[in-house]
């Protein structure tokens, strides 16, 4: 399906209701779920490219634990363009198999994270088991795919741990 001037990609996951559409063909997620993370694991999450006129974030949401970054623990995260290094690492505390959601948000008026509005979706790409590119569009316009590039690496448990 290719969006009219008019039908956004936020209008056509809810007409669909999914969270992956095609458009001319190619894939479109709102979000990406890693499921059955287990337990033991960590993320690393690298910036690469990313709008500088409008910071750009990545939420992290995690079922049945909690994420660690340093002193800071929370089932959600949102890492920012403009405030986080450029590679965070994040434990994750849970003791069962978990899912780990991410999707891209940016700040809008007043510095509210907004998000699934307008353009806003990702092109997920893996160049290996546990190892992602999310090429993310924000709402801010049409479709643009360099708004924030983000490499995603599941760690998985270390042996005997």
């Amino acid at each position: 399906m290719t969006p009219t001037d008019d039908t956004t990609y936020s209008d056509m996951f809810l007409r669909e209701q999914t969270d992956v559409i095609s458009v001319e063909g190619v894939e479109v997620r709102r979000r990406l779920v890693l499921p059955a993370v287990p337990p033991g694991s960590a993320l690393t999450v690298r910036f690469g490219r990313y709008r500088r006129d409008v910071p750009q974030g990545v939420v992290l949401s995690i079922k049945r634990g909690k994420f660690v970054v340093g002193s800071e623990r929370s089932a959600d995260m949102v890492l920012w363009s403009d405030t986080a290094p450029p590679v965070v690492e994040l434990g994750m505390t849970h003791r069962v198999p978990a899912d780990v959601i991410l999707w891209n948000t940016w700040r809008g008026w007043g510095g509210w994270p907004v998000g699934s509005t307008g353009y806003a979706g990702m092109r997920v790409t893996s160049s290996a088991p546990g190892v992602w590119r999310l090429n993310c569009s924000d709402g801010v316009g049409g479709p643009d795919f360099a708004d924030l590039v983000v490499d995603v690496r599941l760690i998985p448990p270390t042996a005997g741990v």
